[in-house]
């Protein structure tokens, strides 16, 4: 007998990057509903079982689920899903979302590098206006609650002007008005995806990111086999120490990261499904179940562990941006390339902002050795593999 046959789940989520996550719940034979304030979202569009209400109203989140009978609560793909419902634990249905003061420990920028630093964890150098003077770096400036880019500044020579002038963008972006100073760290980002049970990683993953529309947004990336183990260790002991210290509930937790040869820098932490549908890059490169065990940790299954590190595709996952704001006409590829998938998200007609608020679709490419993978990836950064085509006369600077 199916359990899941007669049971609801709530997905907190209405974005395209969650389909995977509610594709598997459907499967299962779940009742699944959406909610979210956007009606012109993917799934707010395409799913009947969509909710049109701000979840971030806690007390009308909380009337939805009880009116609906939900039996699981699921955070979808973006920060402040998780952190919603990380105020609702204690509750019946939700499993296995670490509490608020955890959650807001991971995910606000200055609150975890403060945890990090007391618990002897690498991460950049920060500073505050009094001693930003001392620096003898370059800094970069955050709101300490934004995401995809926003309202980052990065200051080769600091001054008190340019300081000043990144601090009010970053409060401009940030929910709380908040923002963080810190040393910029030179090296090549990536990203650590692990699936915890009891506080020890499970399975994980390295994916090597890149941004070219925008410095600070991820929009090509592949899974990495070869990184070497003696970062890797670094990584694994700090993401099982950190498990420890703020016993974390079972399930995803994902950091992205920078590294130089001999030593690594955490940047950020969170515990959500990635964006941008990263799930599918770990799906198509090792066809590890990746946005099945995401949900199966929040319906009180045990993660799937039938996997094999071994890679299976040399897949490239590419967010098509543009740098301009544009009316979309369409797209005028340069040179031919293998597509495993695409996923339109921009129409003819659509108006079209700059990385990181306007996306024209996820490509994931396919190539049969390292040295396709480079030359592709290099072209992708170089933004000579395609040309997004605005209507004419409606395109303008950023």
């Amino acid at each position: 007998m199916n359990e899941f046959k007669n049971k609801k789940a709530l997905l907190v989520d209405t974005n395209f990057s969650a389909i995977p996550i509610y594709e598997y719940l459907v499967s299962l034979g779940m009742t699944v509903y959406v909610i979210g304030r956007n009606p012109d979202d993917f799934m707010a569009k395409s799913i009947q079982n969509y909710i049109q209400i701000d979840y971030s109203d806690l007390n009308v989140l909380k009337q939805t689920i009880s009116e609906l009978n939900i039996d699981y609560v699921i955070p979808g793909c973006n920060d402040y899903s998780y952190e919603i419902c990380s105020h609702l634990t204690g509750e019946s249905y939700l499993i296995n979302v670490d509490d608020f003061e955890t959650t807001s420990t991971l995910l606000n920028k200055s609150k975890f590098r403060h945890f990090a630093l007391l618990h002897q964890l690498p991460v950049p150098q920060i500073f505050t206006l009094e001693t930003v003077n001392q620096a003898d770096c370059s800094l970069i400036v955050k709101p300490v609650d934004a995401f995809s880019g926003k309202g980052i500044t990065q200051i080769a020579i600091p001054d008190f002007s340019s300081i000043q002038t990144a601090i009010e963008t970053a409060k401009f972006y940030s929910r709380n008005g908040e923002v963080i100073i810190e040393e910029f760290v030179e090296g090549q980002l990536y990203s650590h995806s692990a699936f915890l049970t009891d506080q020890k990683i499970n399975q994980d993953f390295i994916v090597e990111e890149y941004g070219s529309a925008n410095p600070f947004v991820v929009d090509t990336s592949f899974v990495k086999t070869d990184f070497p183990i003696h970062l890797l260790q670094q990584v694994r002991q700090s993401i099982e120490k950190i498990a420890q210290l703020l016993n974390l509930k079972d399930g995803l937790i994902h950091t992205q990261f920078i590294c130089s040869e001999q030593k690594i820098w955490l940047i950020e932490i969170t515990r959500r499904c990635p964006g941008d549908l990263y799930s599918q890059l770990i799906e198509l490169s090792t066809r590890y179940p990746y946005a099945a065990n995401y949900a199966m940790s929040f319906i009180g299954q045990p993660l799937k562990t039938e996997s094999s590190n071994n890679q299976t595709k040399s897949i490239i996952r590419h967010t098509i941006t543009q740098q301009k704001t544009g009316v979309f006409y369409n797209l005028s590829f340069q040179q031919p390339l293998n597509i495993a998938r695409y996923i339109s998200i921009a129409t003819t007609g659509d108006l079209l902002k700059p990385s990181p608020n306007g996306r024209v679709g996820i490509l994931f490419a396919e190539v049969n050795s390292e040295e396709q993978k480079m030359s592709l990836t290099n072209a992708f950064l170089e933004r000579n593999v395609y040309q997004v085509n605005f209507i004419a006369s409606t395109e303008t600077t950023a």
